[in-house]
């Protein structure tokens, strides 16, 4: 077995410094970072950065890997459940390490670093769940994780001698504390706050995902749409989006063939999308409650031809709710 491992890279702190301890070992690592559809744009480009900068920082080489249509099916029917969202963990998880493995092999290295840390995560990060996920991932005992190695039976490389057991961490739980100190000692900056969660965790966005799966609409469109603007679900299945600024707004106008475009005539306004549904009075009513205005003219364009109607403002409501 040679010295060459790939490291999981999330631009967060524990798994840089998983990558800094065995490099003090003289493994040679590379790094892989995955990128799923849930990522907002922002995001992506923010979390690409950060994990750029922590490969940079320990100067190894990064492979990125998009998932894509493949992730959406795990969303949509997760082997092992979702935690209290939408976020399938132990499928996901298992997903990234298969990937990470396929690299692994291309690359000619010989096992996995993570960053997890044993009780960190509720769903994925308990001794029974790591066990399953390797197993499920075709990686049993090949996966190292410096942060808490000594309160996990020993991997191959550490029974080989290629990595030397003595030399990993305990550590176990939430706190974050001996990671700082880590940091600190290593003049580490620029990583990512620790508890960003993922983005299918948040309830709020949960109910979207959820509500699409149910209809049998997710697919990559819905999912970029689902990271945009309030969301109302109305009778008959009909969804209605309003974007909340001009950069929203015209993201809507880009996906105008999904459904139908609502703009208040005449007068500042949101943009609406209305998709599987034609009752554009009530959807018209909603929007003008997100303007300045108790009633007004609202012009509706589905594609083919556009059409304006009155319409009177329904107060403002919380947005991702059912009308029913």
């Amino acid at each position: 077995m040679n010295k060459r491992g790939v490291l999981l890279l999330s631009g967060g702190l524990d798994s840089v410094l998983s990558g800094k301890i065995l490099q003090e070992q003289n493994i040679e690592i590379s790094g892989f970072f995955a990128i799923t559809p849930f990522f907002t744009l922002n995001r992506k480009k923010q979390q690409f950065l950060k994990v750029r900068e922590m490969a940079d920082w320990l100067k190894i080489p990064l492979k990125i890997k998009y998932l894509g249509d493949e992730y959406l099916k795990i969303v949509e029917h997760p082997k092992f459940g979702w935690g209290k969202g939408a976020n399938p963990c132990i499928d996901c998880r298992i997903m990234i390490l298969k990937k990470a493995w396929n690299y692994a092999k291309e690359i000619k290295a010989e096992f996995l670093i993570t960053g997890e840390v044993l009780g960190q995560r509720p769903m994925s990060q308990y001794l029974q769940a790591l066990e399953k996920i390797e197993k499920r991932a075709e990686v049993q005992s090949l996966v190292v994780r410096p942060l808490s190695a000594k309160l996990l039976p020993p991997t191959i490389p550490e029974i080989k001698g290629i990595i030397d057991r003595g030399k990993l961490l305990s550590i176990e739980g939430r706190s974050r504390a001996k990671q700082m100190e880590l940091a600190v000692r290593w003049n580490l900056k620029g990583y990512s706050s620790p508890g960003g969660g993922c983005l299918l965790t948040d309830p709020i966005y949960a109910k979207r995902i959820k509500y699409l799966i149910s209809k049998g609409t997710l697919d990559k469109s819905m999912v970029h749409l689902s990271k945009v603007g309030r969301h109302f679900f109305l009778p008959g299945d009909t969804q209605l989006i309003l974007g909340r600024d001009e950069k929203e707004n015209q993201i809507l106008e880009k996906f105008s063939y999904k459904g139908i475009l609502l703009e208040g005539k005449g007068i500042p306004s949101p943009i609406g999308l209305l998709i599987n549904g034609d009752d554009w009075q009530f959807a018209a009513s909603i929007l003008l409650g997100y303007t300045k205005f108790k009633d007004g003219e609202v012009l509706i364009n589905n594609g083919i031809e556009e059409k304006i109607i009155k319409a009177i403002a329904m107060p403002k409501m919380k947005s991702s709710i059912y009308l029913k």
